[in-house]
């Protein structure tokens, strides 16, 4: 029987915090908005107000096994139709006799941010990364899936983790909270009619970017019957990356005056973005300007109150992405509307990825995800 990979490739795609240490230039060029319609593009479509964006059931919908050179033995390959007519791919982790061969629950994992394949090749072989691990820890209790994200292919997209510079348009044009909570959305209603997946107990798993995600689908699909996040509960990213700038600048010695210079500079980023809130072409942090227009509107905060799933939410104290100011308010704001099903564990002295200083051979994340899939009994 085929065996999944070892921790240790799959340690080497833990994701890297999304902001990334300088700030990328912006690309000139004109917005999305702007440009003509290309060929093939129609599926391109202006970001809609956030009250009327509608995730609609789709039923009907079939699970196309897909033929991938490459792919582990260990995965399957599916592919389910969008409504505007592209193909949604998806992974998921079997066994020597394939996938969905028993019945079982799900537990769907979203990925953080970045335009970066699932799978991955390094010089010591072909990782899954935290998919490779999940599946290998956890398919006995739980069909174990993940979707690529849209617009990057198998073994594709950008070299850096977190960081979208350099993607395909049509990732850029996707990247949204509406089109990766949409996905979720497709994929979540095709498995769901599987008569092999178990509708009593539906997992949503993300990281950073991920567990955002997460905590969108569970706000709009009540199936989703447990949810957790981690590193990835807070406020609004704009806010958090207010807070982490302020915090380095401190830190560097500048006095509040210079402090506050720098800070309205990043609110003038956030001017611009909102003055073309459509484009792909230009880009903040290595993340088109669509892409953090779409994630303004929106917060985990909002998500996990409108959530009916029960909640697990899991934040290192030191992370450099979401800050635990930013974690202790989600977790106000859930206590404060009289919510009793959200289990909180803070890691201490943990990052991004739940690794401590004495942490040398990166097991944090891994450890998190553990605990946070048998918190899901």
């Amino acid at each position: 029987m085929p065996s999944c990979p070892p921790r240790a490739l799959a340690r080497l795609a833990v994701v890297l915090p999304l902001f990334v240490p300088a700030l990328l230039a912006s690309c000139a060029g004109p917005s999305a908005a702007e440009r003509e319609a290309e060929p093939g593009d129609s599926a391109w479509r202006p970001l809609v107000p956030i009250e009327e964006v509608r995730f609609e059931h789709h039923t009907g919908l079939d699970l196309e096994p897909i033929e991938i050179d490459g792919l582990p033995a260990w995965a399957r390959a599916f592919g389910i139709e969008r409504p505007d007519g592209s193909r949604a791919v998806i992974y998921v982790s079997g066994d020597a006799d394939g996938a969905f061969t028993t019945r079982k629950p799900l537990l769907l994992w979203f990925q953080g941010s970045g335009a970066q394949s699932v799978f991955k090749r390094y010089p010591q072989g072909l990782s899954g990364g935290l998919f490779a691990y999940l599946g290998a820890e956890h398919s006995d209790r739980f069909h174990v899936v993940v979707i690529e994200k849209r617009g990057v292919e198998f073994l594709g997209g950008t070299e850096h983790s977190g960081n979208a510079e350099g993607a395909s348009r049509e990732f850029h044009e996707h990247s949204t909270w509406e089109g990766r909570v949409g996905d979720g959305c497709l994929v979540l209603d095709a498995l769901l009619e599987h008569p092999m997946v178990d509708r009593s107990c539906v997992l949503a798993l993300g990281h950073s970017e991920g567990g955002d995600i997460a905590a969108g689908l569970a706000a709009v699909r009540d199936e989703v019957t447990h949810v957790a996040v981690l590193a990835g509960a807070g406020g609004c990213q704009w806010a958090e990356l207010v807070m982490l700038l302020r915090h380095d600048l401190r830190a560097e010695g500048l006095t509040e005056t210079e402090v506050e210079e720098e800070v309205q500079k990043l609110f003038d980023d956030y001017r611009a973005i909102m003055a073309k809130p459509d484009s792909v072409d230009d880009l903040f942090y290595g993340h088109a300007y669509r892409r953090w227009s779409s994630y303004g509107r929106r917060t985990p905060a909002e998500s996990l109150v409108d959530a009916q799933a029960a909640i697990y939410l899991a934040q290192g104290t030191t992370d450099r992405a979401v800050p635990i100011e930013s974690f202790d308010h989600v977790v106000v704001e859930l206590l404060r509307r009289g919510r009793t099903d959200v289990t909180v564990r803070r890691y201490p002295d943990a990052d991004h990825g739940f690794a401590t200083p004495d942490d040398v051979e990166q097991n944090g994340i891994l450890e998190a995800l553990d605990a946070a899939v048998g918190w899901c009994e």
